[in-house]
């Protein structure tokens, strides 16, 4: 990846892919339960909305929806197959 680095903070390591637009990537270690999991992140635009449609269709909040430090807001939302997905306002 061509200008990316890489930031770490109490909170997550974060992986600057140096894209415009987007996530940017993290990489976090909790330091609890769950240990072992991956999160499949998304830009929505409106994260309260993604948060609901996913419990109509069988999912479950896990996380907020929350607001950021930097104004977005965030959500966790276990699907029906118990994955972890993380939307994330633009």
């Amino acid at each position: 990846m061509d200008g990316a680095s890489e930031e770490q903070n109490p909170y997550a390591n974060l992986a600057d892919t140096g894209a415009e637009t987007g996530i940017r990537g993290a990489y976090v270690a909790l330091g609890h339960a769950p240990h072992n999991y991956v999160t499949i992140c998304a830009e929505v635009d409106d994260v309260t909305v993604t948060a609901g449609v996913s419990v109509r269709r069988g999912g479950s909040p896990t996380v907020g929806p929350l607001p950021t430090p930097d104004g977005r807001r965030f959500a966790w939302i276990k699907d029906p197959d118990a994955n972890m997905i993380g939307a994330i306002s633009r």
